[in-house]
């Protein structure tokens, strides 16, 4: 038996014509407030595939993404990104523009930076930097004195002729000094002919590693460890 419809008048001035089960599942015009509520709906910015995007996006992975793999450097420290450019890329947007950031830039030569490393990503404790300048900012970049003078990993090696900024910065959090910092560094490049490495110093005098090495952490032995070998000094 076929369902029984009603002609309504939309308030567009349309003829429409309704089934009961149009009206129970709240039909109430022509469809003309659908279209007017889709074109009231805020338009995309088209810029998903830019390169300041994809900054925009990774500064909030990083932040409120706790599968995100720098999380624990910031949301896990409890940085956020402020409601304004959570809410906004627009905002966001006009903010970079104005304060330094260069669409033709890489994205070593033009970062987003925060100016207190403790603080949130917001319009007055950010800036765009290269990476260079980033990196004295960071939470990793330690500082080391030598001579009485101050510098940043990067600096330190780059004045001392060091191509691996890993070797200082994994010493550093060790707490060992910039003067033996450089002379690890030197005898890895080239080592002494009176330095005899552990192991081979054990055999030729017939006893173990361990008590070789047990022998130069008590001081019994003269020796230095070099890139996680240690070596006897003859």
């Amino acid at each position: 038996m076929q369902e029984h419809a009603w002609l309504f008048d939309c308030d567009c001035g349309q003829t429409i014509c309704l089934y009961p089960s149009d009206i129970s599942n709240g039909r109430k015009s022509c469809g003309c407030s659908w279209k007017k509520d889709k074109y009231a709906f805020p338009k995309k910015h088209g810029q998903s595939k830019t390169a300041l995007y994809q900054r925009y996006c990774s500064m909030k992975q990083r932040c409120n993404n706790p599968n995100f793999r720098e999380y624990e450097r910031y949301g896990g420290r409890g940085i956020k990104v402020c409601k304004e450019w959570a809410d906004s890329f627009e905002c966001f947007t006009k903010w970079a523009y104005a304060n330094g950031y260069d669409s033709n830039s890489s994205g070593k030569d033009c970062s987003i930076d925060r100016i207190d490393n403790n603080g949130d990503y917001c319009p007055t404790n950010c800036r765009f930097t290269t990476a260079r300048e980033q990196q004295k900012n960071r939470e990793k970049s330690h500082i080391v004195v030598y001579n009485d003078k101050r510098y940043s990993v990067a600096e330190f090696c780059e004045s001392f002729g060091i191509t691996a900024e890993w070797f200082v910065y994994n010493r550093t959090i060790k707490g060992i000094s910039a003067t033996d910092i450089l002379d690890e560094w030197g005898l890895m490049r080239s080592i002494p002919s009176n330095y005899v490495e552990s192991q081979e110093y054990a055999k030729e005098n017939n006893v173990s590693s361990d008590t070789i090495r047990r022998w130069l952490r008590n001081g019994k032995l003269k020796g230095k460890k070099v890139n996680n070998k240690w070596y006897v000094i003859t």
